[in-house]
């Protein structure tokens, strides 16, 4: 993606993206899995990865209708920060496609773990470029959804290995 310069609705779109492939990647681990508890944990994921793409949708719909696609990043240090999280295994193949059914749930949920830390990694550089009135809180409020599917998946972790 080197030095493309994304406006503000090409991130949210990324960010619905991530969103999208996330609760495919749930949805394909649930399939995969025999544990009833583990099944209905990754299905619940699923269902909240669903409710971010409504929000991220929402906001793109609304700063559409401002025409104005600027951002508080004059530096652009937030905007090559946010590029560089692109670039990485966030975008390339669909997180779904490396589930092959015979993984481990200890691999499911690690593979989860570090799929959701990329994304906080992203929401980060995304509330940086974007002006308050922009809706930051609404992106902050994901990223701490987010946290929370770390420590919850990282807690399931702990009871497979221990």
């Amino acid at each position: 993606m080197g030095d493309t310069p994304f406006n503000i609705h090409e991130i949210f779109e990324m960010a619905e993206q991530i969103e999208i492939n996330g609760g495919a990647f749930y949805r394909k681990a649930a399939e995969n899995t025999v544990n009833p508890a583990g099944k209905k944990m990754l299905h619940e994921l699923a269902l909240m990865e669903d409710g971010h793409i409504g929000v991220f949708a929402n906001l793109r719909k609304e700063l559409a209708g401002r025409g104005d696609d600027s951002s508080f990043d004059p530096e652009g240090e937030a905007m090559a920060y946010v590029r560089s999280i692109a670039a990485t295994k966030v975008f390339d193949d669909h997180p779904a496609n490396l589930l092959t059914g015979a993984e481990s749930v200890e691999q499911i949920l690690r593979l989860a773990i570090s799929m959701e830390k990329e994304a906080i990694l992203f929401y980060l550089g995304l509330k940086e470029i974007m002006p308050p009135d922009w809706g930051r809180d609404k992106v902050q409020a994901i990223i701490e959804e987010e946290k929370s599917h770390v420590v919850m998946l990282t807690n399931q972790l702990r009871s497979f290995i221990e």
